[in-house]
């Protein structure tokens, strides 16, 4: 796939005429958008994601506005299937319902309003339990727990299928349960990367520097020592710099290793949308959460399309921001800077790659750690002195 057509394709005022006029670039390319819809499009099943959720326990968030979807290539016939993600709340409630042991009355009402919204859909989703075995098995849960609490989750909103937990193939999830185990490396490294990247906003945000400042050592940060490039992360790393108020409450409502379970899940959960061209299959990830926080900060920057290289089967997420725009559009540093550090950033690619390899991301993390907590410890000090 080559990345200046795609980068063409959606810097242009008109994504969809730019495709159709250029469709001799684009042969092995099919583009799924989310920012206008075809409403004579007929093909498409889009009023599958109306889940009429509402209530102030259990939200249902999407990464984008599903049914704005419109596919570029109206020769193509798919079936849209959506997969639940769980986050470790939701299932807890689910368990307890199960087990007759849910209390709160407005969390029953909750998980009732869910199994009746999800009825006369169910040939349509799939539930997955991603979110929670990838934060649950990491922390050290037991995988027989894991498991049990799995099968009350899918009887619950399952039930037309499963009358007890126990009619309920295991096969299924014990595979998952294996597949993430060996992914446990992987996930564990991503996990302390986004982490250290936290750990030094917060530090620079402390840090009585100008807002240049912070940002040069930010990009030096990212380019010599995480060595790392995570456009999201990054970017709403930036966001919080800039003092931006979409991200003020994800930043200032949670500990730093909440957070960054949250950045990942998303992460790993954005990985999620894919295209089983065999059976031509599209599917989307909608998380259930009954964390606001965890809510707002997947709005911030939507899924602005999904672009797959038939040649390559490979999918490319866009998103609505990106931390290049975001920095040229600013008007709190000037233009020359803006050029300075932006052209850092994209050059510090070679310098990221071949220092990678030999980080030890949680002992970056852990310098991180008493970097930060010293700067406080001084500025209490500071604090105490002026009194």
């Amino acid at each position: 796939m080559d990345k200046t057509i795609i980068k063409e394709l959606f810097n242009s005022s008109v994504p969809k005429e730019y495709y159709k006029k250029n469709k001799d670039k684009f042969k092995n390319v099919e583009i799924f958008s989310f920012e206008e819809n075809d409403k004579d499009n007929k093909k498409l099943n889009l009023e599958i994601f109306s889940l009429p959720v509402s209530n102030d326990k259990i939200k249902v968030t999407k990464f984008t506005n599903y049914e704005q979807l419109d596919i570029f290539n109206k020769e193509i016939l798919l079936n849209l299937r959506y997969v639940i993600e769980l986050d470790t709340n939701v299932v807890s409630y689910l368990k307890s319902f199960y087990d007759r042991n849910l209390k709160d009355n407005e969390l029953i009402k909750a998980v009732e309003s869910l199994i009746k919204d999800l009825d006369g859909k169910r040939e349509n989703f799939l539930l997955g339990n991603n979110l929670y075995i990838w934060e649950n098995l990491i922390k050290g849960e037991k995988e027989d727990i894991l498991l049990d609490n799995i099968k009350k989750a899918e009887c619950v909103l399952n039930y037309k299928f499963y009358k007890t937990k126990d009619n309920i193939e295991e096969k299924t999830y014990l595979n998952q349960i294996n597949e993430i185990k060996n992914l446990k490396e992987d996930i564990l490294k991503r996990y302390y990367i986004i982490y250290s990247l936290l750990l030094k906003s917060f530090y620079l945000k402390l840090k009585k520097l100008s807002l240049k400042d912070k940002l040069k050592r930010l990009i030096d940060f990212i380019n010599n020592q995480l060595c790392c490039y995570m456009e999201e992360e990054i970017l709403l790393c930036t966001m919080y710099l800039f003092d931006n108020d979409e991200v003020t409450k994800f930043f200032k409502q949670k500990k730093v290793e909440s957070m960054t379970w949250d950045l990942l899940h998303l992460r790993l959960l954005k990985e999620r949308i894919s295209l089983n061209s065999k059976n031509e299959m599209l599917n989307f990830p909608l998380i259930l959460s009954s964390d606001n926080a965890f809510n707002e900060i997947m709005m911030i920057n939507p899924v602005r399309a999904v672009v797959y290289d038939k040649e390559l089967s490979k999918i490319t997420i866009i998103n609505k921001k990106d931390i290049f725009s975001y920095i040229y559009d600013s008007d709190k540093i000037s233009d020359s800077f803006k050029n300075e550090i932006l052209s850092e950033l994209y050059n510090g690619e070679k310098n990221r790659k071949n220092k990678i390899n030999y980080i030890n991301f949680k002992e970056l993390s852990e310098n991180l750690e008493k970097e930060l907590e010293n700067l406080k410890s001084i500025q209490i000090k500071k604090g105490e002195e002026d009194l």
